[in-house]
């Protein structure tokens, strides 16, 4: 799954299957608002691969 976050328009899509989200406890909401959080910080942070960022913190 790949999260598209447009911070000017405050939008964001989603490509791929959103299956893994499935059974967690959070809401479309909540999701919404973590993705463009995380995209700001990104952004803020000039991190330019989170996938990379992620994995180094593990």
């Amino acid at each position: 799954m790949t999260v598209l976050v447009d911070l000017l328009t405050d939008t964001f899509s989603v490509e791929g299957s959103i299956d893994e989200l499935d059974g967690l406890a959070m809401g479309y909401h909540s999701y919404s608002d973590m993705f463009k959080s995380q995209a700001a910080f990104f952004v803020a942070n000039h991190i330019l691969g989170p996938e990379k960022y992620y994995d180094e913190m593990i």
